[in-house]
């Protein structure tokens, strides 16, 4: 019995570590806060298909994988260095410099949809492009604040207030999806001024909170010294890396929804993005949450020469484990459970989910290897990894149209391409904290400035 004793006794002492752990108990934080969001959004979600036909939805996915797309740069990926530096004026003063970069990339996408909004609404078949050319700036702003917003309050371990910004943003896009939808019916337009409504007022809350904890002393003291010019010329590995690095991460993500909207037209595309979504939402509350805690302490790890390859592995199979049964019934059965949740015009999107579950769940796992890039400096790898990501997904999807016309085909080749390459890439992760492990910290050759 000495065994099973001891056994037991190891047992509760394990998950005594994992009750006082700083890393569980934040993760717990983030994506409890989101879970409930999302809860509310799945809820919704029979309702707003019902309310608004695959067209309208899928107009507004082509506006919002433009908005991620542009807004998601907009800082110019100086907010991602917030996190390094140890004195405040310094953080501040990166702060400062991103929502400058914000300014410029919203003013000129707003020239861009003065000049060429009719163009590109043609060619995505998106009227409502051309038809009121603020919505996508607006978007591109609310974005860009949001990120910077966020990093500053994860560099200040205030993960409260990013769980209930995210509640905030779940529940009031959700209740102003079903409300325009009751009140003026399918049109693209009631669900894109849902979203933006929903992303001012989660803006609002996270920069409450960003006052509440020194942002505007760390602004001010950012000012004077000419910190701000020193902090962009240190960190400028950052623009010129990170920002390459992540437009074409994102433009590999959203690149299927862009190209089924000009082959195959706005139906497809919501068949397509309901599918993804229902995949997507309910994983991505919790690796976002993992990654940006994760993030967090990686980047504290590596300034201080600390081991990383345990908490990376750690971090990768619990998201491995958690991932796998919802993953799997989805991949086995999405279509007749889309049918039944969605009602039977949105089976063909089920469709589309058998084909994507591996390719997502790959990616839901990889988001602690995502994260270690970063930490370590090494941003020209993620570069050129993702040079060759974008150029394959892109080659999948010209592939499977020239050859087969169909969207399924082009689905399902777009989807094994991502599988293959998500593999890959929590490879080169482990492979990446296993060299700063043994290098003893940070690569500071071609990196992106961190403190020495």
């Amino acid at each position: 019995m000495a065994p099973v004793d001891g056994g037991g006794a190891s047992l509760k002492s394990l998950l005594r570590r994992v009750r006082r752990s700083e890393f569980v108990r934040n993760v717990a934080t983030l994506s409890g806060g989101a879970a409930a969001g999302q809860v509310v959004a799945f809820l919704v979600t029979p309702i707003i298909t019902r309310l608004f036909d695959p067209d309208a939805l899928g107009t507004f996915a082509l506006f919002f994988s433009l908005s991620s797309i542009i807004g998601g740069i907009s800082p110019m990926s100086y907010h991602l260095a917030v996190l390094l530096p140890k004195r405040s004026d310094e953080a501040g003063a990166l702060v400062t410099i991103s929502l400058i970069s914000v300014g410029v990339v919203t003013t000129a996408t707003f020239v861009t949809m003065l000049f060429f909004g009719e163009g590109l609404a043609a060619a995505f078949n998106a009227p409502v492009l051309s038809q009121f050319p603020l919505l996508l700036p607006l978007a591109v702003a609310a974005l860009g604040m949001d990120a910077i917003l966020r990093q500053w309050l994860i560099r200040n371990k205030q993960f409260r207030p990013l769980a209930m910004a995210g509640l905030i943003l779940s529940v009031v896009s959700a209740g102003s999806r079903v409300l325009s939808g009751f009140a003026w019916g399918s049109l693209p337009a009631c669900l894109i001024a849902a979203f933006l409504f929903a992303r001012f007022a989660s803006l609002v809350y996270l920069g409450r909170h960003a006052a509440l904890s020194e942002l505007p002393a760390a602004l001010r003291s950012g000012r004077s010294g000419a910190i701000e010019p020193r902090m962009a010329r240190e960190k400028s590995g950052f623009p010129l890396l990170m920002t390459p690095n992540d437009l074409l991460n994102r433009l590999s993500q959203e690149s299927v929804v862009l190209l089924l909207g000009v082959f195959f037209g706005v139906g497809v595309v919501g068949l397509y993005q309901l599918g993804r979504r229902l995949l997507e939402q309910p994983s991505a509350l919790l690796s976002d949450a993992v990654g940006q805690v994760y993030l967090q302490r990686a980047s504290y790890q590596a300034a201080r020469h600390l081991p990383l390859t345990t908490g990376l592995r750690n971090s990768t199979l619990a998201l491995a484990a958690l991932g796998i049964a919802p993953f799997g019934i989805l991949a086995v059965a999405g279509a007749p459970i889309t049918a039944l949740l969605f009602g039977e015009e949105w089976r063909e999107g089920g469709r589309y989910i058998q084909y994507l579950a591996p390719w997502l769940y790959l990616g839901f796992v990889s988001r602690p290897a995502n994260m270690i890039f970063i930490a370590v400096g090494q941003l020209r790898i993620k570069l050129y990894w993702n040079v060759g990501v974008t150029v394959a997904r892109a080659l999948a999807i010209l592939v499977g149209y020239y050859i087969y016309r169909a969207p399924i085909p082009v689905i399902a080749l777009f989807g094994a391409t991502g599988m293959v390459f998500n593999a890959l890439y929590i490879l080169l992760g482990f492979q990446c904290a296993r060299k700063a492990d043994r290098e003893g910290g940070p690569t500071n050759h071609n990196s992106a400035g961190q403190d020495e």
